[in-house]
């Protein structure tokens, strides 16, 4: 795939975590936070499911019997993911829940990377890579400062 596609979907990932929580707010209005939470992760699940069968790709399931349960909680991360930030969003706003998990991710990510956890290539953290952790970490205490 063309670098410059995986760019643009990446972005659209990007936009798709901005608008998500907002969009699922708006859905909890109707259905609960809990009912929101369970209404997109089904969707989400459905999705993936036509896309698994549509590409051919359904019998490498087979694959996840031996897999290290580790590698199976990714379905309950995105579980808590949508359902804090439904609670979140109405206490600290769509941005600041934007803020709060974008910077985290970083932070996580470049972690994980300097230690070469989950089987990831180590890097190393830099002086830039710590400021600009705090100066994340700022831009969150700005962002959700009410």
């Amino acid at each position: 795939m063309p670098r410059a596609l995986v760019l643009l979907l990446v972005l659209v990932v990007g936009v798709s975590l901005a608008v998500q929580p907002a969009i699922n707010s708006q859905l909890s209005k109707h259905t609960g936070a809990i009912g929101a939470a369970f209404v997109s992760l089904t969707c989400s699940a459905l999705t993936i499911g036509i896309i698994l069968l549509a590409s051919g790709n359904a019998p490498r399931l087979s694959g996840v019997a031996d897999v290290s349960p580790v590698y199976l909680t990714g379905g309950l991360m995105g579980a808590v993911n949508v359902t804090v930030s439904l609670f979140a969003i109405s206490r600290i706003g769509a941005g600041g829940v934007v803020a709060v998990s974008i910077s985290s991710q970083l932070i996580v990510a470049a972690t994980l990377d300097h230690f070469g956890l989950l089987g990831l290539q180590q890097r190393e953290l830099t002086p830039a890579t710590m400021l600009g952790f705090l100066l994340l970490i700022a831009g969150v205490v700005l962002v959700t400062a009410r």
